[in-house]
Parts: structure tokens; sequence; C-alpha cells
């Protein structure tokens, strides 16, 4: 049963190679300097919904967004992409005072400790 599970998998694999250049071709704008706001759809917790106006504007895994109006630098970094130009992130620090509908500041960058 293991074996035909990697063979449908392998058929399958080619199939998808349409996929490769748009991955390729979001991986090289996301390294832009340009900076995108966006707004937060939903917040759970630590984790937050943000959604981008544009794919092409969708940051990478792992990239930091800064909350934008909030009394404390607050960090999000982004854990996965959810579809409809929508990502999953993760709050490094407390949430408190955050709602629905504030800007979000992507830098394009990942976290990093000085």
């Amino acid at each position: 049963m293991f074996v035909k599970r990697i063979t449908s998998y392998a058929l399958v694999v080619p199939r998808s190679r349409k996929c490769v250049p748009s991955v390729i071709l979001l991986v090289s704008k996301s390294w832009e300097a340009k900076v995108s706001r966006q707004l937060f759809i939903q917040v759970i917790g630590a984790i937050v919904d943000v959604r981008f106006e544009d794919q092409e504007g969708l940051p990478l895994i792992m990239t930091f967004l800064q909350v934008q109006d909030h009394p404390k630098r607050l960090v999000l970094e982004v854990s996965h992409h959810l579809g409809q130009n929508v990502v999953r992130t993760i709050a490094m620090d407390g949430m408190e005072g955050l709602v629905r509908g504030r800007r979000v500041l992507n830098t394009g960058a990942p976290i990093t400790i000085s």
C-alpha cells in the first residue's frame, strides 16, 4: 500500500509543474525593496490572518510584518499561506488592544536578532 501511494504521488508531480513558474516569480518579486501595507482580517489569540491586495505582494514564509498605529512595536511572522491572498501569522509579543482592520507593514525580510 505504501509503494502504491508513492507511485500515485510520482504521477501527480509532473502535472503540477505549471505552478513552478508562479512560485519562482513570487520569490524573485519578494526581494524587491518596496513596502506594501495590508489589513488584518482575523485575530485569534496570537494568530493573525492578514489579507493582501494582490498575489504579487504576498510575503514569503518566515517574513516579518510590523503592525502600524499600535502603541508598542508588534512583530508578526508569516507561518503559511491560506490562499485568496491571505497569510497566517504568529505574533511575537502580547496582542492587547489589537483589532481587525489595523494596517500591517510588509518588510520583506526575515526576523533577525541583533
